[in-house]
């Protein structure tokens, strides 16, 4: 009963199948309805966004144009009055009633000026008029220019004296027919002041901003405050010295209609979406839960019944049960071929080893059989070399994994079976310290293996046959250490004989140019040096991560 109970228990706690797929494609209709709102939304945000500032863009534009027109209206106005010969003789002084019958403050005011300065041609101010009664410094400057360079299409732009701005046009004083000798200028100011931008803002349906000087910003730049767009637009004043800055503020009315839209589109979805769901939901329900629950209903009969015969009504769709027949065939197939080919390569390693051993075996009758020692020599080393790369070979076929070789096993089998050229005259002793490696095991690849291995015979060949020279006995120590932060393992052969001279470090024999090339081939670096209490140590640097 205790049995039974805990069965019932783990029954009700334990998620079926059914409730599982049921999670898992209600997860999924979730995140896609969510993936593709989000999706909508900046997709939708975009264009809104990039729709705005291309119209405030094409307003800012008109907006130039108008500053340009009424640039012009007052240049045609400066023209007219700067070409008039009752100005040209009122400069010249021959003229004497011309300043009370046309410069009166009633007459200036209803063409609009602000301003109107007329210069002689030296410069000096004949005569003057503000709206204030005040000089303006920045426009009596202007007498500055000489009327020689406004015979030709004279001057007009924007100015600006302290805080206030101008529309300003100059002409210089010429005879009706516009030719002759200029006898002065003549500059013609309209105010851009409130009423001015009131009128822009009326124009273009949105609100137009003059800024201070200190507030200039970027062209074209957009910033978003509330539920406006603003857009900051730079003119260059006359003299293209210095930057006017507008800025532009406008509703962001699409914006507010296409919210609105965007949310009738987001609740339309989400009705479309729980339609869709729930006829999904009855479809798998048709199609797989309930063929799946005859099948469970039919194998529980077949459990409480075990001599009654098996029959399994109502399943129509069976492409189930034929998929897993045909994924386990498959499978048997293909695990039976990967079986067959470990096999093949244990097989095919057992064979190199055998090879090598043979090989090994005939160089070293070859040397015995040789009298020239430098062919020994050479026979000798080659068979040294050989059985580095064979005990190798004996590793992977002894093995399970026959992909890669533990570092500590192919350091223990290379100087296990290491046999120098000449048995040493005096005792030496082999030691080694893996304790890092059993810590934290590594894996060499067979691709570095191999080098790694005849790089290791070379150094134990050297210590051998050089080390020791004069020496009673000797030692060499083969330590490992584990630089993670140099992402390298550092493999350290030492020996406590004469030490290496300094000259020998330079030479180029084909051990050290065979240590060179294999540790290059594995991606690590080699140095040797002499220890200063005797003995000489060599490292090789090998990376973790290749």
């Amino acid at each position: 009963m205790l049995v039974f109970h805990n069965q019932r228990l783990y029954t009700a706690y334990t998620m079926s199948q059914r409730n599982k797929v049921l999670l898992l494609f209600g997860i999924t209709v979730f995140l896609f309805f969510c993936t593709t709102l989000t999706i909508s939304w900046i997709f939708f945000t975009k264009s809104i966004t990039t729709t705005e500032q291309s119209q405030l863009a094409a307003i800012g534009e008109r907006l130039t144009n108008l500053i340009a027109d009424d640039l012009e209206q007052l240049d045609r106005l400066t023209t007219d009055w700067a070409y008039w010969d009752e100005t040209w003789t009122y400069l010249a002084g021959t003229n004497k009633e011309f300043e009370a019958s046309n410069f009166s403050v009633q007459a200036l005011q209803n063409l609009g000026l602000a301003a109107l300065y007329c210069f002689t041609i030296k410069g000096t101010i004949q005569y003057r008029y503000t709206i204030d009664g005040k000089p303006a410094e920045t426009l009596e400057k202007l007498g500055n220019i000489e009327p020689a360079e406004l015979l030709q299409e004279g001057r007009k732009g924007i100015v600006r004296d302290g805080t206030r701005y101008f529309l300003a046009a100059g002409r210089a004083i010429l005879h009706n027919d516009g030719y002759g000798r200029p006898m002065g200028s003549l500059w013609m100011f309209w105010p851009l002041n409130e009423r001015r931008l009131s009128r822009y803002s009326r124009l273009l349906g949105l609100s137009v901003r003059l800024n201070k000087p200190s507030e200039t910003g970027q062209d074209h730049s957009f910033a978003y405050h509330q539920n406006k767009i603003l857009m900051n637009l730079t003119l260059s004043n006359m003299e293209k010295t210095e930057l006017i800055s507008f800025t532009l503020e406008q509703e962001r009315r699409m914006h507010q209609y296409s919210t609105a839209m965007f949310s009738l589109f987001m609740w339309t979805m989400l009705i479309v979406m729980l339609l869709l769901t729930l006829s999904l939901y009855l479809l798998i329900r048709k199609q797989i839960f309930k063929p799946l629950q005859e099948l469970t209903a039919a194998l529980a009969a077949r459990r409480e019944q075990p001599d009654k015969p098996l029959i399994i009504k109502g399943i129509k769709h069976d492409e189930i049960d034929e998929l897993i027949q045909a994924f386990n065939s498959v499978t048997e197939q293909l695990d039976a071929k990967l079986k067959e080919r470990e096999n093949l390569l244990h097989e095919i390693y057992h064979r190199v080893y055998n090879n090598l051993q043979i090989m090994a075996s005939i160089l070293q009758l070859q040397a015995y059989r040789s009298q020239n020692e430098d062919a020994v020599n050479a026979a000798l080393q080659s068979r040294r070399r050989i059985l580095a790369m064979a005990h190798i070979q004996r590793l992977l076929y002894e093995q399970e994994d026959i992909t890669r070789i533990n570092l500590a096993d192919c350091l223990n089998a290379i100087i296990a079976g290491f046999e120098p050229e000449e048995a040493p005259a005096i005792p030496i002793r082999l030691e080694t310290d893996l304790s890092t490696l059993e810590e934290r095991p590594f894996y060499l690849s067979l691709e570095r293996t191999i080098p790694l291995a005849l790089v290791m015979s070379e150094l134990l060949s050297n210590s051998y046959a050089h080390a020791f020279a004069g020496r009673q006995n000797g030692s060499i120590l083969i330590q490992i250490e584990i630089a993670e932060n140099q992402g390298e393992i550092i493999i350290f052969v030492i020996d406590d004989g004469i030490g290496i001279p300094e000259y020998e470090k330079r030479q180029e024999g084909l051990g050290f140019e065979l240590i060179k090339i294999l540790t290059d081939q594995i991606g690590g670096t080699f140095s040797i040096e002499r220890i200063e209490s005797g003995g000489t140590q060599a490292r090789i640097h090998v990376p973790i991560g290749i």
